[in-house]
Parts: structure tokens; C-alpha cells; sequence
């Protein structure tokens, strides 16, 4: 059980963290549509993962009490915080995102 101090810690860290990603947003300047696209051979593409899809996978496993686990899952791909994890790897890392929590 975290403590009162951890808590606060963690509510603090996962703020700083929403506040960049917010930024990162704003830079981008409105994401294309949530429409699926089609290539050349009219075959549906898979939607690309967005960084605003893996925080919030993240932030309801740290509000569900796993803040270290996704700490921990974003060091591992080399970050301090998501907004620095390459793009190529938000597939893989919400795959292991999703896990977090679930016993197997």
C-alpha cells in the first residue's frame, strides 16, 4: 500500500508527465482523423498507435495502483517519461501496458 507521501508523489510525476504530452499535442497541431485508411489495394490499414493512446492505457494502470510497473515499462524502453519513447514502439509497449495487473 502506498503511503500518503508515495501518493502525492505519484499523482505529482504522472501531472508533469500529462502537462509535456499535452504539449507534445499542441506541437502537433490536431492529429489527422480517427478514420481508417486504405492502401493502394484497398485493404484496411491497422490505426496507427498514438501517444495519446498509450497514456491512457498508462494513466489508468497507475490510478489502478501500478504506477511503478509503468514507471518501470517506461524506463525500459529507454525514457523518463512517455513523451520520450520512440514512436515505433508504442505497439509493443501497449501490449505490455495491457498486461500490467493481469495475472496470468
Amino acid at each position: 500500500m502506498m503511503t500518503h507521501t508515495e501518493m502525492l508523489k505519484q499523482i505529482a510525476y504522472d501531472l508533469h508527465n500529462l502537462a509535456e504530452d499535452i504539449e507534445v499535442m499542441i506541437a502537433e497541431d490536431g492529429s489527422a482523423s480517427e478514420q481508417n485508411e486504405t492502401d493502394s489495394k484497398g485493404a484496411e490499414k491497422v490505426p496507427e498507435i498514438k501517444l495519446e493512446d498509450v497514456r491512457t492505457v498508462l494513466a489508468a494502470k497507475s490510478r489502478d495502483g501500478f504506477g511503478n510497473e509503468v514507471r518501470d515499462l517506461i524506463h525500459a524502453y529507454g525514457a523518463d517519461k512517455l513523451s520520450e519513447v520512440d514512436a515505433a514502439n508504442y505497439a509493443d509497449m501497449m501490449k505490455k501496458a495491457e498486461a500490467i495487473g493481469n495475472a496470468s
